[in-house]
């Protein structure tokens, strides 16, 4: 009766979720990362989580891990970080192997990749809502929140190319009303932010504010969001040219405000090229760590 622990390492907290044989959650945890304390205080929250698991639960056979950054699956080392500088060229599989002394199978692995693994097995078992997608064998994935994240499925299976960087969209530039940006800082919550107060002249705090604003009818802020949605589809066009993938997840924390930009988004989307489909992300805050679940399968 093989469990499996699935860690979500977030740049804020750390979701825990324990998963039974027949993967269904049977447990969760949220911890908070404290990754300005460092790398070794990080490890703390980890082993707390996992601690907490093993002391309550047997047959706890794995442990998968999703984390931000550029990670070595094969290897499991992260081999570049922001959120945690001392974490550069990192053995995270060895050192927490190590520190259970080799008990568990361990495997890490990108966060937005884990993102569309879960999001990929959550269509595959057909639980999702998702209409005309269970077939699917090509699809990428974007993540939408305090930076833009990407993640390609490429016959079934995930492709990160050869060194484990495949997806990452947000390192590539292009031309905004901000001048040439990197898309990690303009497809993103304060990319959102930053597009709109320069449309607008005005000064909100985040992408909350804007929604907000939306909702009133301020002209400016619907303008605005419409000059940001438009680098969105532009971008998923530039992609759909280069890869030939008709099929996009959007997720992210600002796909909790798609009721909002959903249609537009789509319209403009359609008026770059009509095969391209777009569909929201299911699992939300949950996708990476079920993603860290398929790891094992």
């Amino acid at each position: 009766m093989t469990k499996t622990i699935a860690l979500d390492i977030g740049g804020t907290k750390i979701l825990a979720l324990l998963f039974n044989e027949n993967s269904k959650e049977i447990a969760r945890l949220e911890v908070p990362t404290l990754a300005s304390q460092g790398g070794a205080k990080v490890l703390e929250q980890i082993y707390l989580c996992i601690d907490n698991f093993i002391t309550q639960h047997d047959d706890i056979k794995n442990i998968g891990i999703s984390i931000a950054g550029i990670i070595d699956s094969v290897n499991g080392i992260i081999v570049k970080i922001t959120a945690i500088q001392d974490w550069q060229n990192f053995k995270l599989k060895e050192v927490v192997s190590n520190h259970y002394h080799n008990k568990f199978s361990l495997a890490i692995e990108n966060d937005a990749n884990c993102a569309l693994m879960g999001e990929y097995a959550h269509i595959k078992n057909k639980s999702s809502n998702i209409n005309n997608i269970s077939n699917i064998s090509n699809i990428i994935m974007l993540t939408l929140g305090t930076g833009l994240g990407g993640a390609i499925v490429i016959n079934n299976q995930l492709f990160t190319g050869d060194n484990f960087s495949a997806g990452e969209f947000s390192l590539t530039s292009t031309s905004t009303p901000l001048g040439e940006k990197v898309l990690n800082d303009v497809l993103s919550g304060p990319g959102l932010t930053a597009i709109v107060n320069h449309n607008s002249h005005k000064n909100f705090n985040d992408a909350k504010e804007i929604m907000i604003a939306h909702k009133q009818n301020d002209k400016l802020a619907i303008q605005g969001l419409e000059i940001w949605l438009d680098l969105l589809a532009k971008q998923i066009h530039k992609i759909y040219l280069s890869l030939g993938i008709i099929n996009y997840i959007l997720g992210g924390g600002l796909i909790n405000s798609s009721d909002i930009w959903w249609d537009k988004l789509t319209d403009i989307v359609t008026k770059y090229d009509k095969n391209i489909i777009i569909h929201k992300a299911e699992l939300n805050n949950d996708a990476g760590a079920y993603g860290a679940r398929e790891l094992f399968k």
